[in-house]
């Protein structure tokens, strides 16, 4: 027969955590799509009150008025560059740190590191500078590039992580039968990185959808501007339209969240393989 499991106060203590966590993180979901169907003058009258009338035109309005049709589309393909270049690039140089014998290794590291320990923000400037010299600002060119050389570093690290966590016996045998390094990264490594490489895709992915810094910075045309920059076509010098702003917040967030429930099984899968090394 089986045991009933006592029901403890540390358990009650996990659960009030786990459903405080919840609370915080779904909340402004909440307000953002109770705003979405809500008219300006409702929203700022009072944000958590329910609409009078249901305002499902708003994603309409918002999706014409900023020209999303255009920005789905930039950001859609600029993240899938990225995501390929970097998980392709970040496999490489990943594999080589964790794996072969590489002359100042550790050097290496401490450089991707400092990529990580430094804000991009602080680059700008000079970013911009180079593009323009080099006649690649405004152009998605530029922009990806930029983006591959802010995500690469953390993309290496993740990807180093669950190489150290693989066992080498495969590689080991491989080996044996006469691979070469190549054809073991080619024909066993890549395809035993699935999960890491799905997880790396929706970080990255996300990542890229929802960068605004460098956008707006370096794209001024409106032919070639990214989703997370149409917000501004709702604001002006005086005033912010709050029911347009919330509306393209569910428009933008639905690829991403498409992706995720997609993946959502690789990508937790991805995340927990490489925990056991570091």
């Amino acid at each position: 027969m089986r045991r009933k499991k006592h029901f403890s106060a540390g358990d009650a203590a996990v659960y009030i955590l786990l459903a405080l966590m919840a609370f915080l993180v779904l909340f402004p979901i909440y307000i953002l799509a109770l705003n979405s169907v809500k008219t300006d003058v409702e929203i700022k009258a009072g944000p958590l009150e329910f609409p009078a009338i249901p305002q499902t035109r708003n994603f309409i309005e918002a999706y014409l008025t900023g020209q999303f049709q255009i920005g789905l589309v930039n950001s859609l393909k600029i993240a899938v560059i990225v995501c390929a270049a970097v998980i392709l690039l970040a496999a490489l140089a990943a594999y080589g740190l964790a794996r072969l014998y590489v002359p100042g290794k550790l050097k290496i590291n401490t450089y991707l590191l400092m990529g990580l320990a430094v804000p991009p923000q602080l680059f700008l400037i000079p970013l911009y500078n180079n593009l323009s010299v080099l006649g690649l600002n405004d152009t998605h060119t530029g922009l990806i590039l930029v983006y591959i050389g802010i995500y690469l570093p953390f993309s290496i690290f993740f990807l180093r992580s669950f190489y150290l966590s693989l066992p080498r016996e495969v590689e080991e045998c491989a080996k044996m039968d006469g691979c070469s390094t190549i054809q073991i990264i080619f024909r066993i490594v890549l395809p035993m990185s699935r999960p890491a490489f799905l997880s790396l895709i929706v970080i990255v992915f996300t990542w890229v959808w929802n960068e605004f810094t460098f956008a707006v910075t370096l794209i001024q045309s409106d032919g070639l501007k990214t989703v997370s920059t149409q917000y501004l076509a709702f604001s002006s010098n005086r005033d912010i339209d709050l029911s347009m702003v919330a509306a393209a917040g569910i428009i933008t967030s639905i690829p991403v969240v498409v992706l995720f429930i997609l993946l959502q099984k690789s990508f937790i899968e991805g995340m927990t393989s490489g925990s056991v090394k570091g």
